[in-house]
């Protein structure tokens, strides 16, 4: 940490200051093998009808000053291209500028503009010499802030509604592609990214097959079940829930899941292993080590109550 700064202009409709602090960090260099970054023109300008006409006179006047000279002798398609380019990009810079921020492609001009005016008068509340200048400010600062939030809500329906009518259109039409693309812009695309199975080395699993047989956790308590009976339900946890379907095969599972608990060091607590009988005349008890587990109507598994029900 190399300084700590506090950045006052910063709009972000609250009283308090974005802090910006400065960090040293090595970094792996990045090779531009000689190209500079372009930056892109803002061209959401171009919505305002105003700009728009203004661009395209400018423009025109510039294709008008060298009409003649595009058809002259002795010009060349690459001369006649490099002027047609210079005058695109000169009236680009002239009128629209470079795009400063990214803004969301939804927002109008007007509520760009009231934003610009918001964020003048969060200035004038940092640049207020007396607090009733800054309580005037203040309250003014505000009323452009529910204006600003108001449009943007507008504006995000407005979209929304355009996207679904676009859709329809498409959908009528049996235009599949772009009915796919306008969906995908409704929905958001909120895809979780796909983790790969790996191996304990960190090599991903591939094969589907070599995938289900991976264990689902190695922690301290985790136990790879290989006895030859194996169990209905067996997580990776401190509780463990055996199902059966009568009492022999309750008791055959509980005496192997001791055995193998105690090979590798684990002890079952006899105090806390129930019984839980559902739809049976059975009353023979399930024991281990020779003592008889406790018979309850309900217990509790991994934190939720089970019962008769479930």
């Amino acid at each position: 940490m190399e300084d700590v700064r506090t950045k006052r202009g910063a709009d972000i409709a609250s009283d308090h200051h974005l802090l910006v602090a400065k960090m040293k960090l090595k970094l792996k260099k990045y090779w531009t093998t000689g190209r500079t970054i372009s930056q892109k023109f803002n061209t959401a300008s171009l919505r305002d009808t105003e700009k728009l006409n203004k661009f395209k006179i400018v423009l025109s006047n510039k294709f008008q000053a060298f009409h003649d000279l595009l058809n002259g002798e002795g010009t060349t398609m690459e001369s006649n291209w490099k002027r047609i380019k210079e005058a695109i990009t000169s009236t680009y810079h002239e009128i629209l500028g470079h795009k400063e921020h990214h803004h969301k492609e939804w927002i109008t001009v007007d509520t760009l503009d009231k934003i610009q005016e918001r964020r003048n008068k969060k200035a004038a509340i940092n640049t207020s010499r007396t607090k009733a200048e800054k309580a005037k400010v203040q309250a003014e600062y505000t009323e452009v802030n529910k204006q600003v939030n108001t449009n943007i809500r507008t504006d995000k329906r407005k979209y929304v509604e355009g996207l679904a009518m676009t859709a329809e259109k498409a959908a009528r039409e049996g235009n599949m592609r772009k009915l796919f693309d306008t969906t995908k812009k409704l929905s958001g695309n909120r895809r979780k990214p796909k983790r790969p199975v790996k191996c304990k080395e960190g090599e991903v699993i591939t094969n589907i097959e070599e995938q289900r047989n991976r264990p689902t956790s190695e922690g301290k308590h985790g136990i790879q079940w290989t006895s030859r009976m194996q169990s209905d339900d067996l997580d990776f946890a401190d509780d463990m829930a055996l199902l059966t379907h009568t009492q022999q095969q309750m008791q055959e599972k509980t005496t192997s899941v001791a055995a193998t608990s105690t090979a590798v060091g684990l002890n079952i607590h006899k105090g806390k292993s129930k019984t839980l009988r559902y739809n049976t005349a059975c009353t023979n008890p399930v024991t281990i080590d020779g003592e008889d587990l406790e018979d309850v109507k309900t217990f509790t598994y991994l934190g939720s109550v089970i019962d008769e029900q479930g």
